[in-house]
């Protein structure tokens, strides 16, 4: 099997309690598929490891319908208007019924969840920064000021494609690096934490390694979150 290139990392959203979790910290995963069907299979066919949220960029998809499939007890949320979506939420079903995809804040690149429980309600968001195009993308400002308009949490879930030094990422070529500037001054811009511990490396070809995926959150996010590896 060809691994995905980036390493899946998650964390632990503290506090919410649900009917159907039994109290349970809320785990979040995020990871690059890279389109890797036996990626996927990997980490939502292990039941001892399972998630209640995983955040993808570039997911498999079906072959004939190039959709993200629904499977493995995940409800998969993205823009089905996209012909080729890089970027979707899976949802476990004890949580999907108290969880709104915002259709305004969904797009080929970005999928964006409301998802309510006892304690909470949170924004959680999954966004691919295509390398080709400006970074951030206007929809993170989306996002971040949704948020911070109904002064609710948000996580958001991105693979950048950017590097700096600040969250650990070697700076290996100009445009990376560029990126990286105009990211960061965008994050501290919308007063948002990056939650990535220790320079943990997020991707790995084999050939080369860098940390280019970011766990973003907001001052209400940002103190939910427990045990990022």
């Amino acid at each position: 099997r060809t691994p995905p290139a980036a390493s899946p990392h998650s964390s632990h959203l503290s506090g919410p309690k649900h009917s159907s979790s039994k109290g349970k910290e809320i785990c979040v995963t995020q990871i690059n598929l890279n389109r890797s069907h036996h990626g996927w299979d990997d980490i939502i066919g292990d039941a001892e490891t399972r998630q209640h949220i995983i955040l993808t960029q570039e997911p498999p998809l079906s072959q004939k319908q190039k959709r993200i499939k629904s499977s493995g007890g995940y409800t998969a949320l993205y823009d089905k208007s996209a012909s080729k979506p890089r970027a979707g939420i899976m949802v476990h079903r004890d949580l999907i019924r108290n969880t709104l995809l915002l259709d305004p804040l969904t797009n080929t690149d970005t999928t964006t969840i409301l998802l309510k429980t006892q304690n909470h309600t949170f924004v959680l968001c999954s966004m691919y920064m295509d390398r080709d195009r400006p970074c951030p993308p206007q929809i993170l400002n989306s996002v971040s000021s949704y948020a911070s308009k109904h002064n609710y949490p948000l996580i958001i879930g991105t693979d950048s494609n950017a590097h700096n030094t600040v969250w650990g990422s070697k700076i290996s070529d100009p445009v990376g690096k560029a990126r990286g500037d105009d990211l960061l001054e965008s994050i501290l811009r919308e007063n948002l934490h990056i939650a990535n511990a220790n320079a943990t490396i997020t991707f790995d070809n084999g050939r080369w390694s860098n940390a280019i995926d970011l766990t973003l959150a907001n001052n209400q996010g940002a103190d939910l979150i427990r045990q990022w590896q």
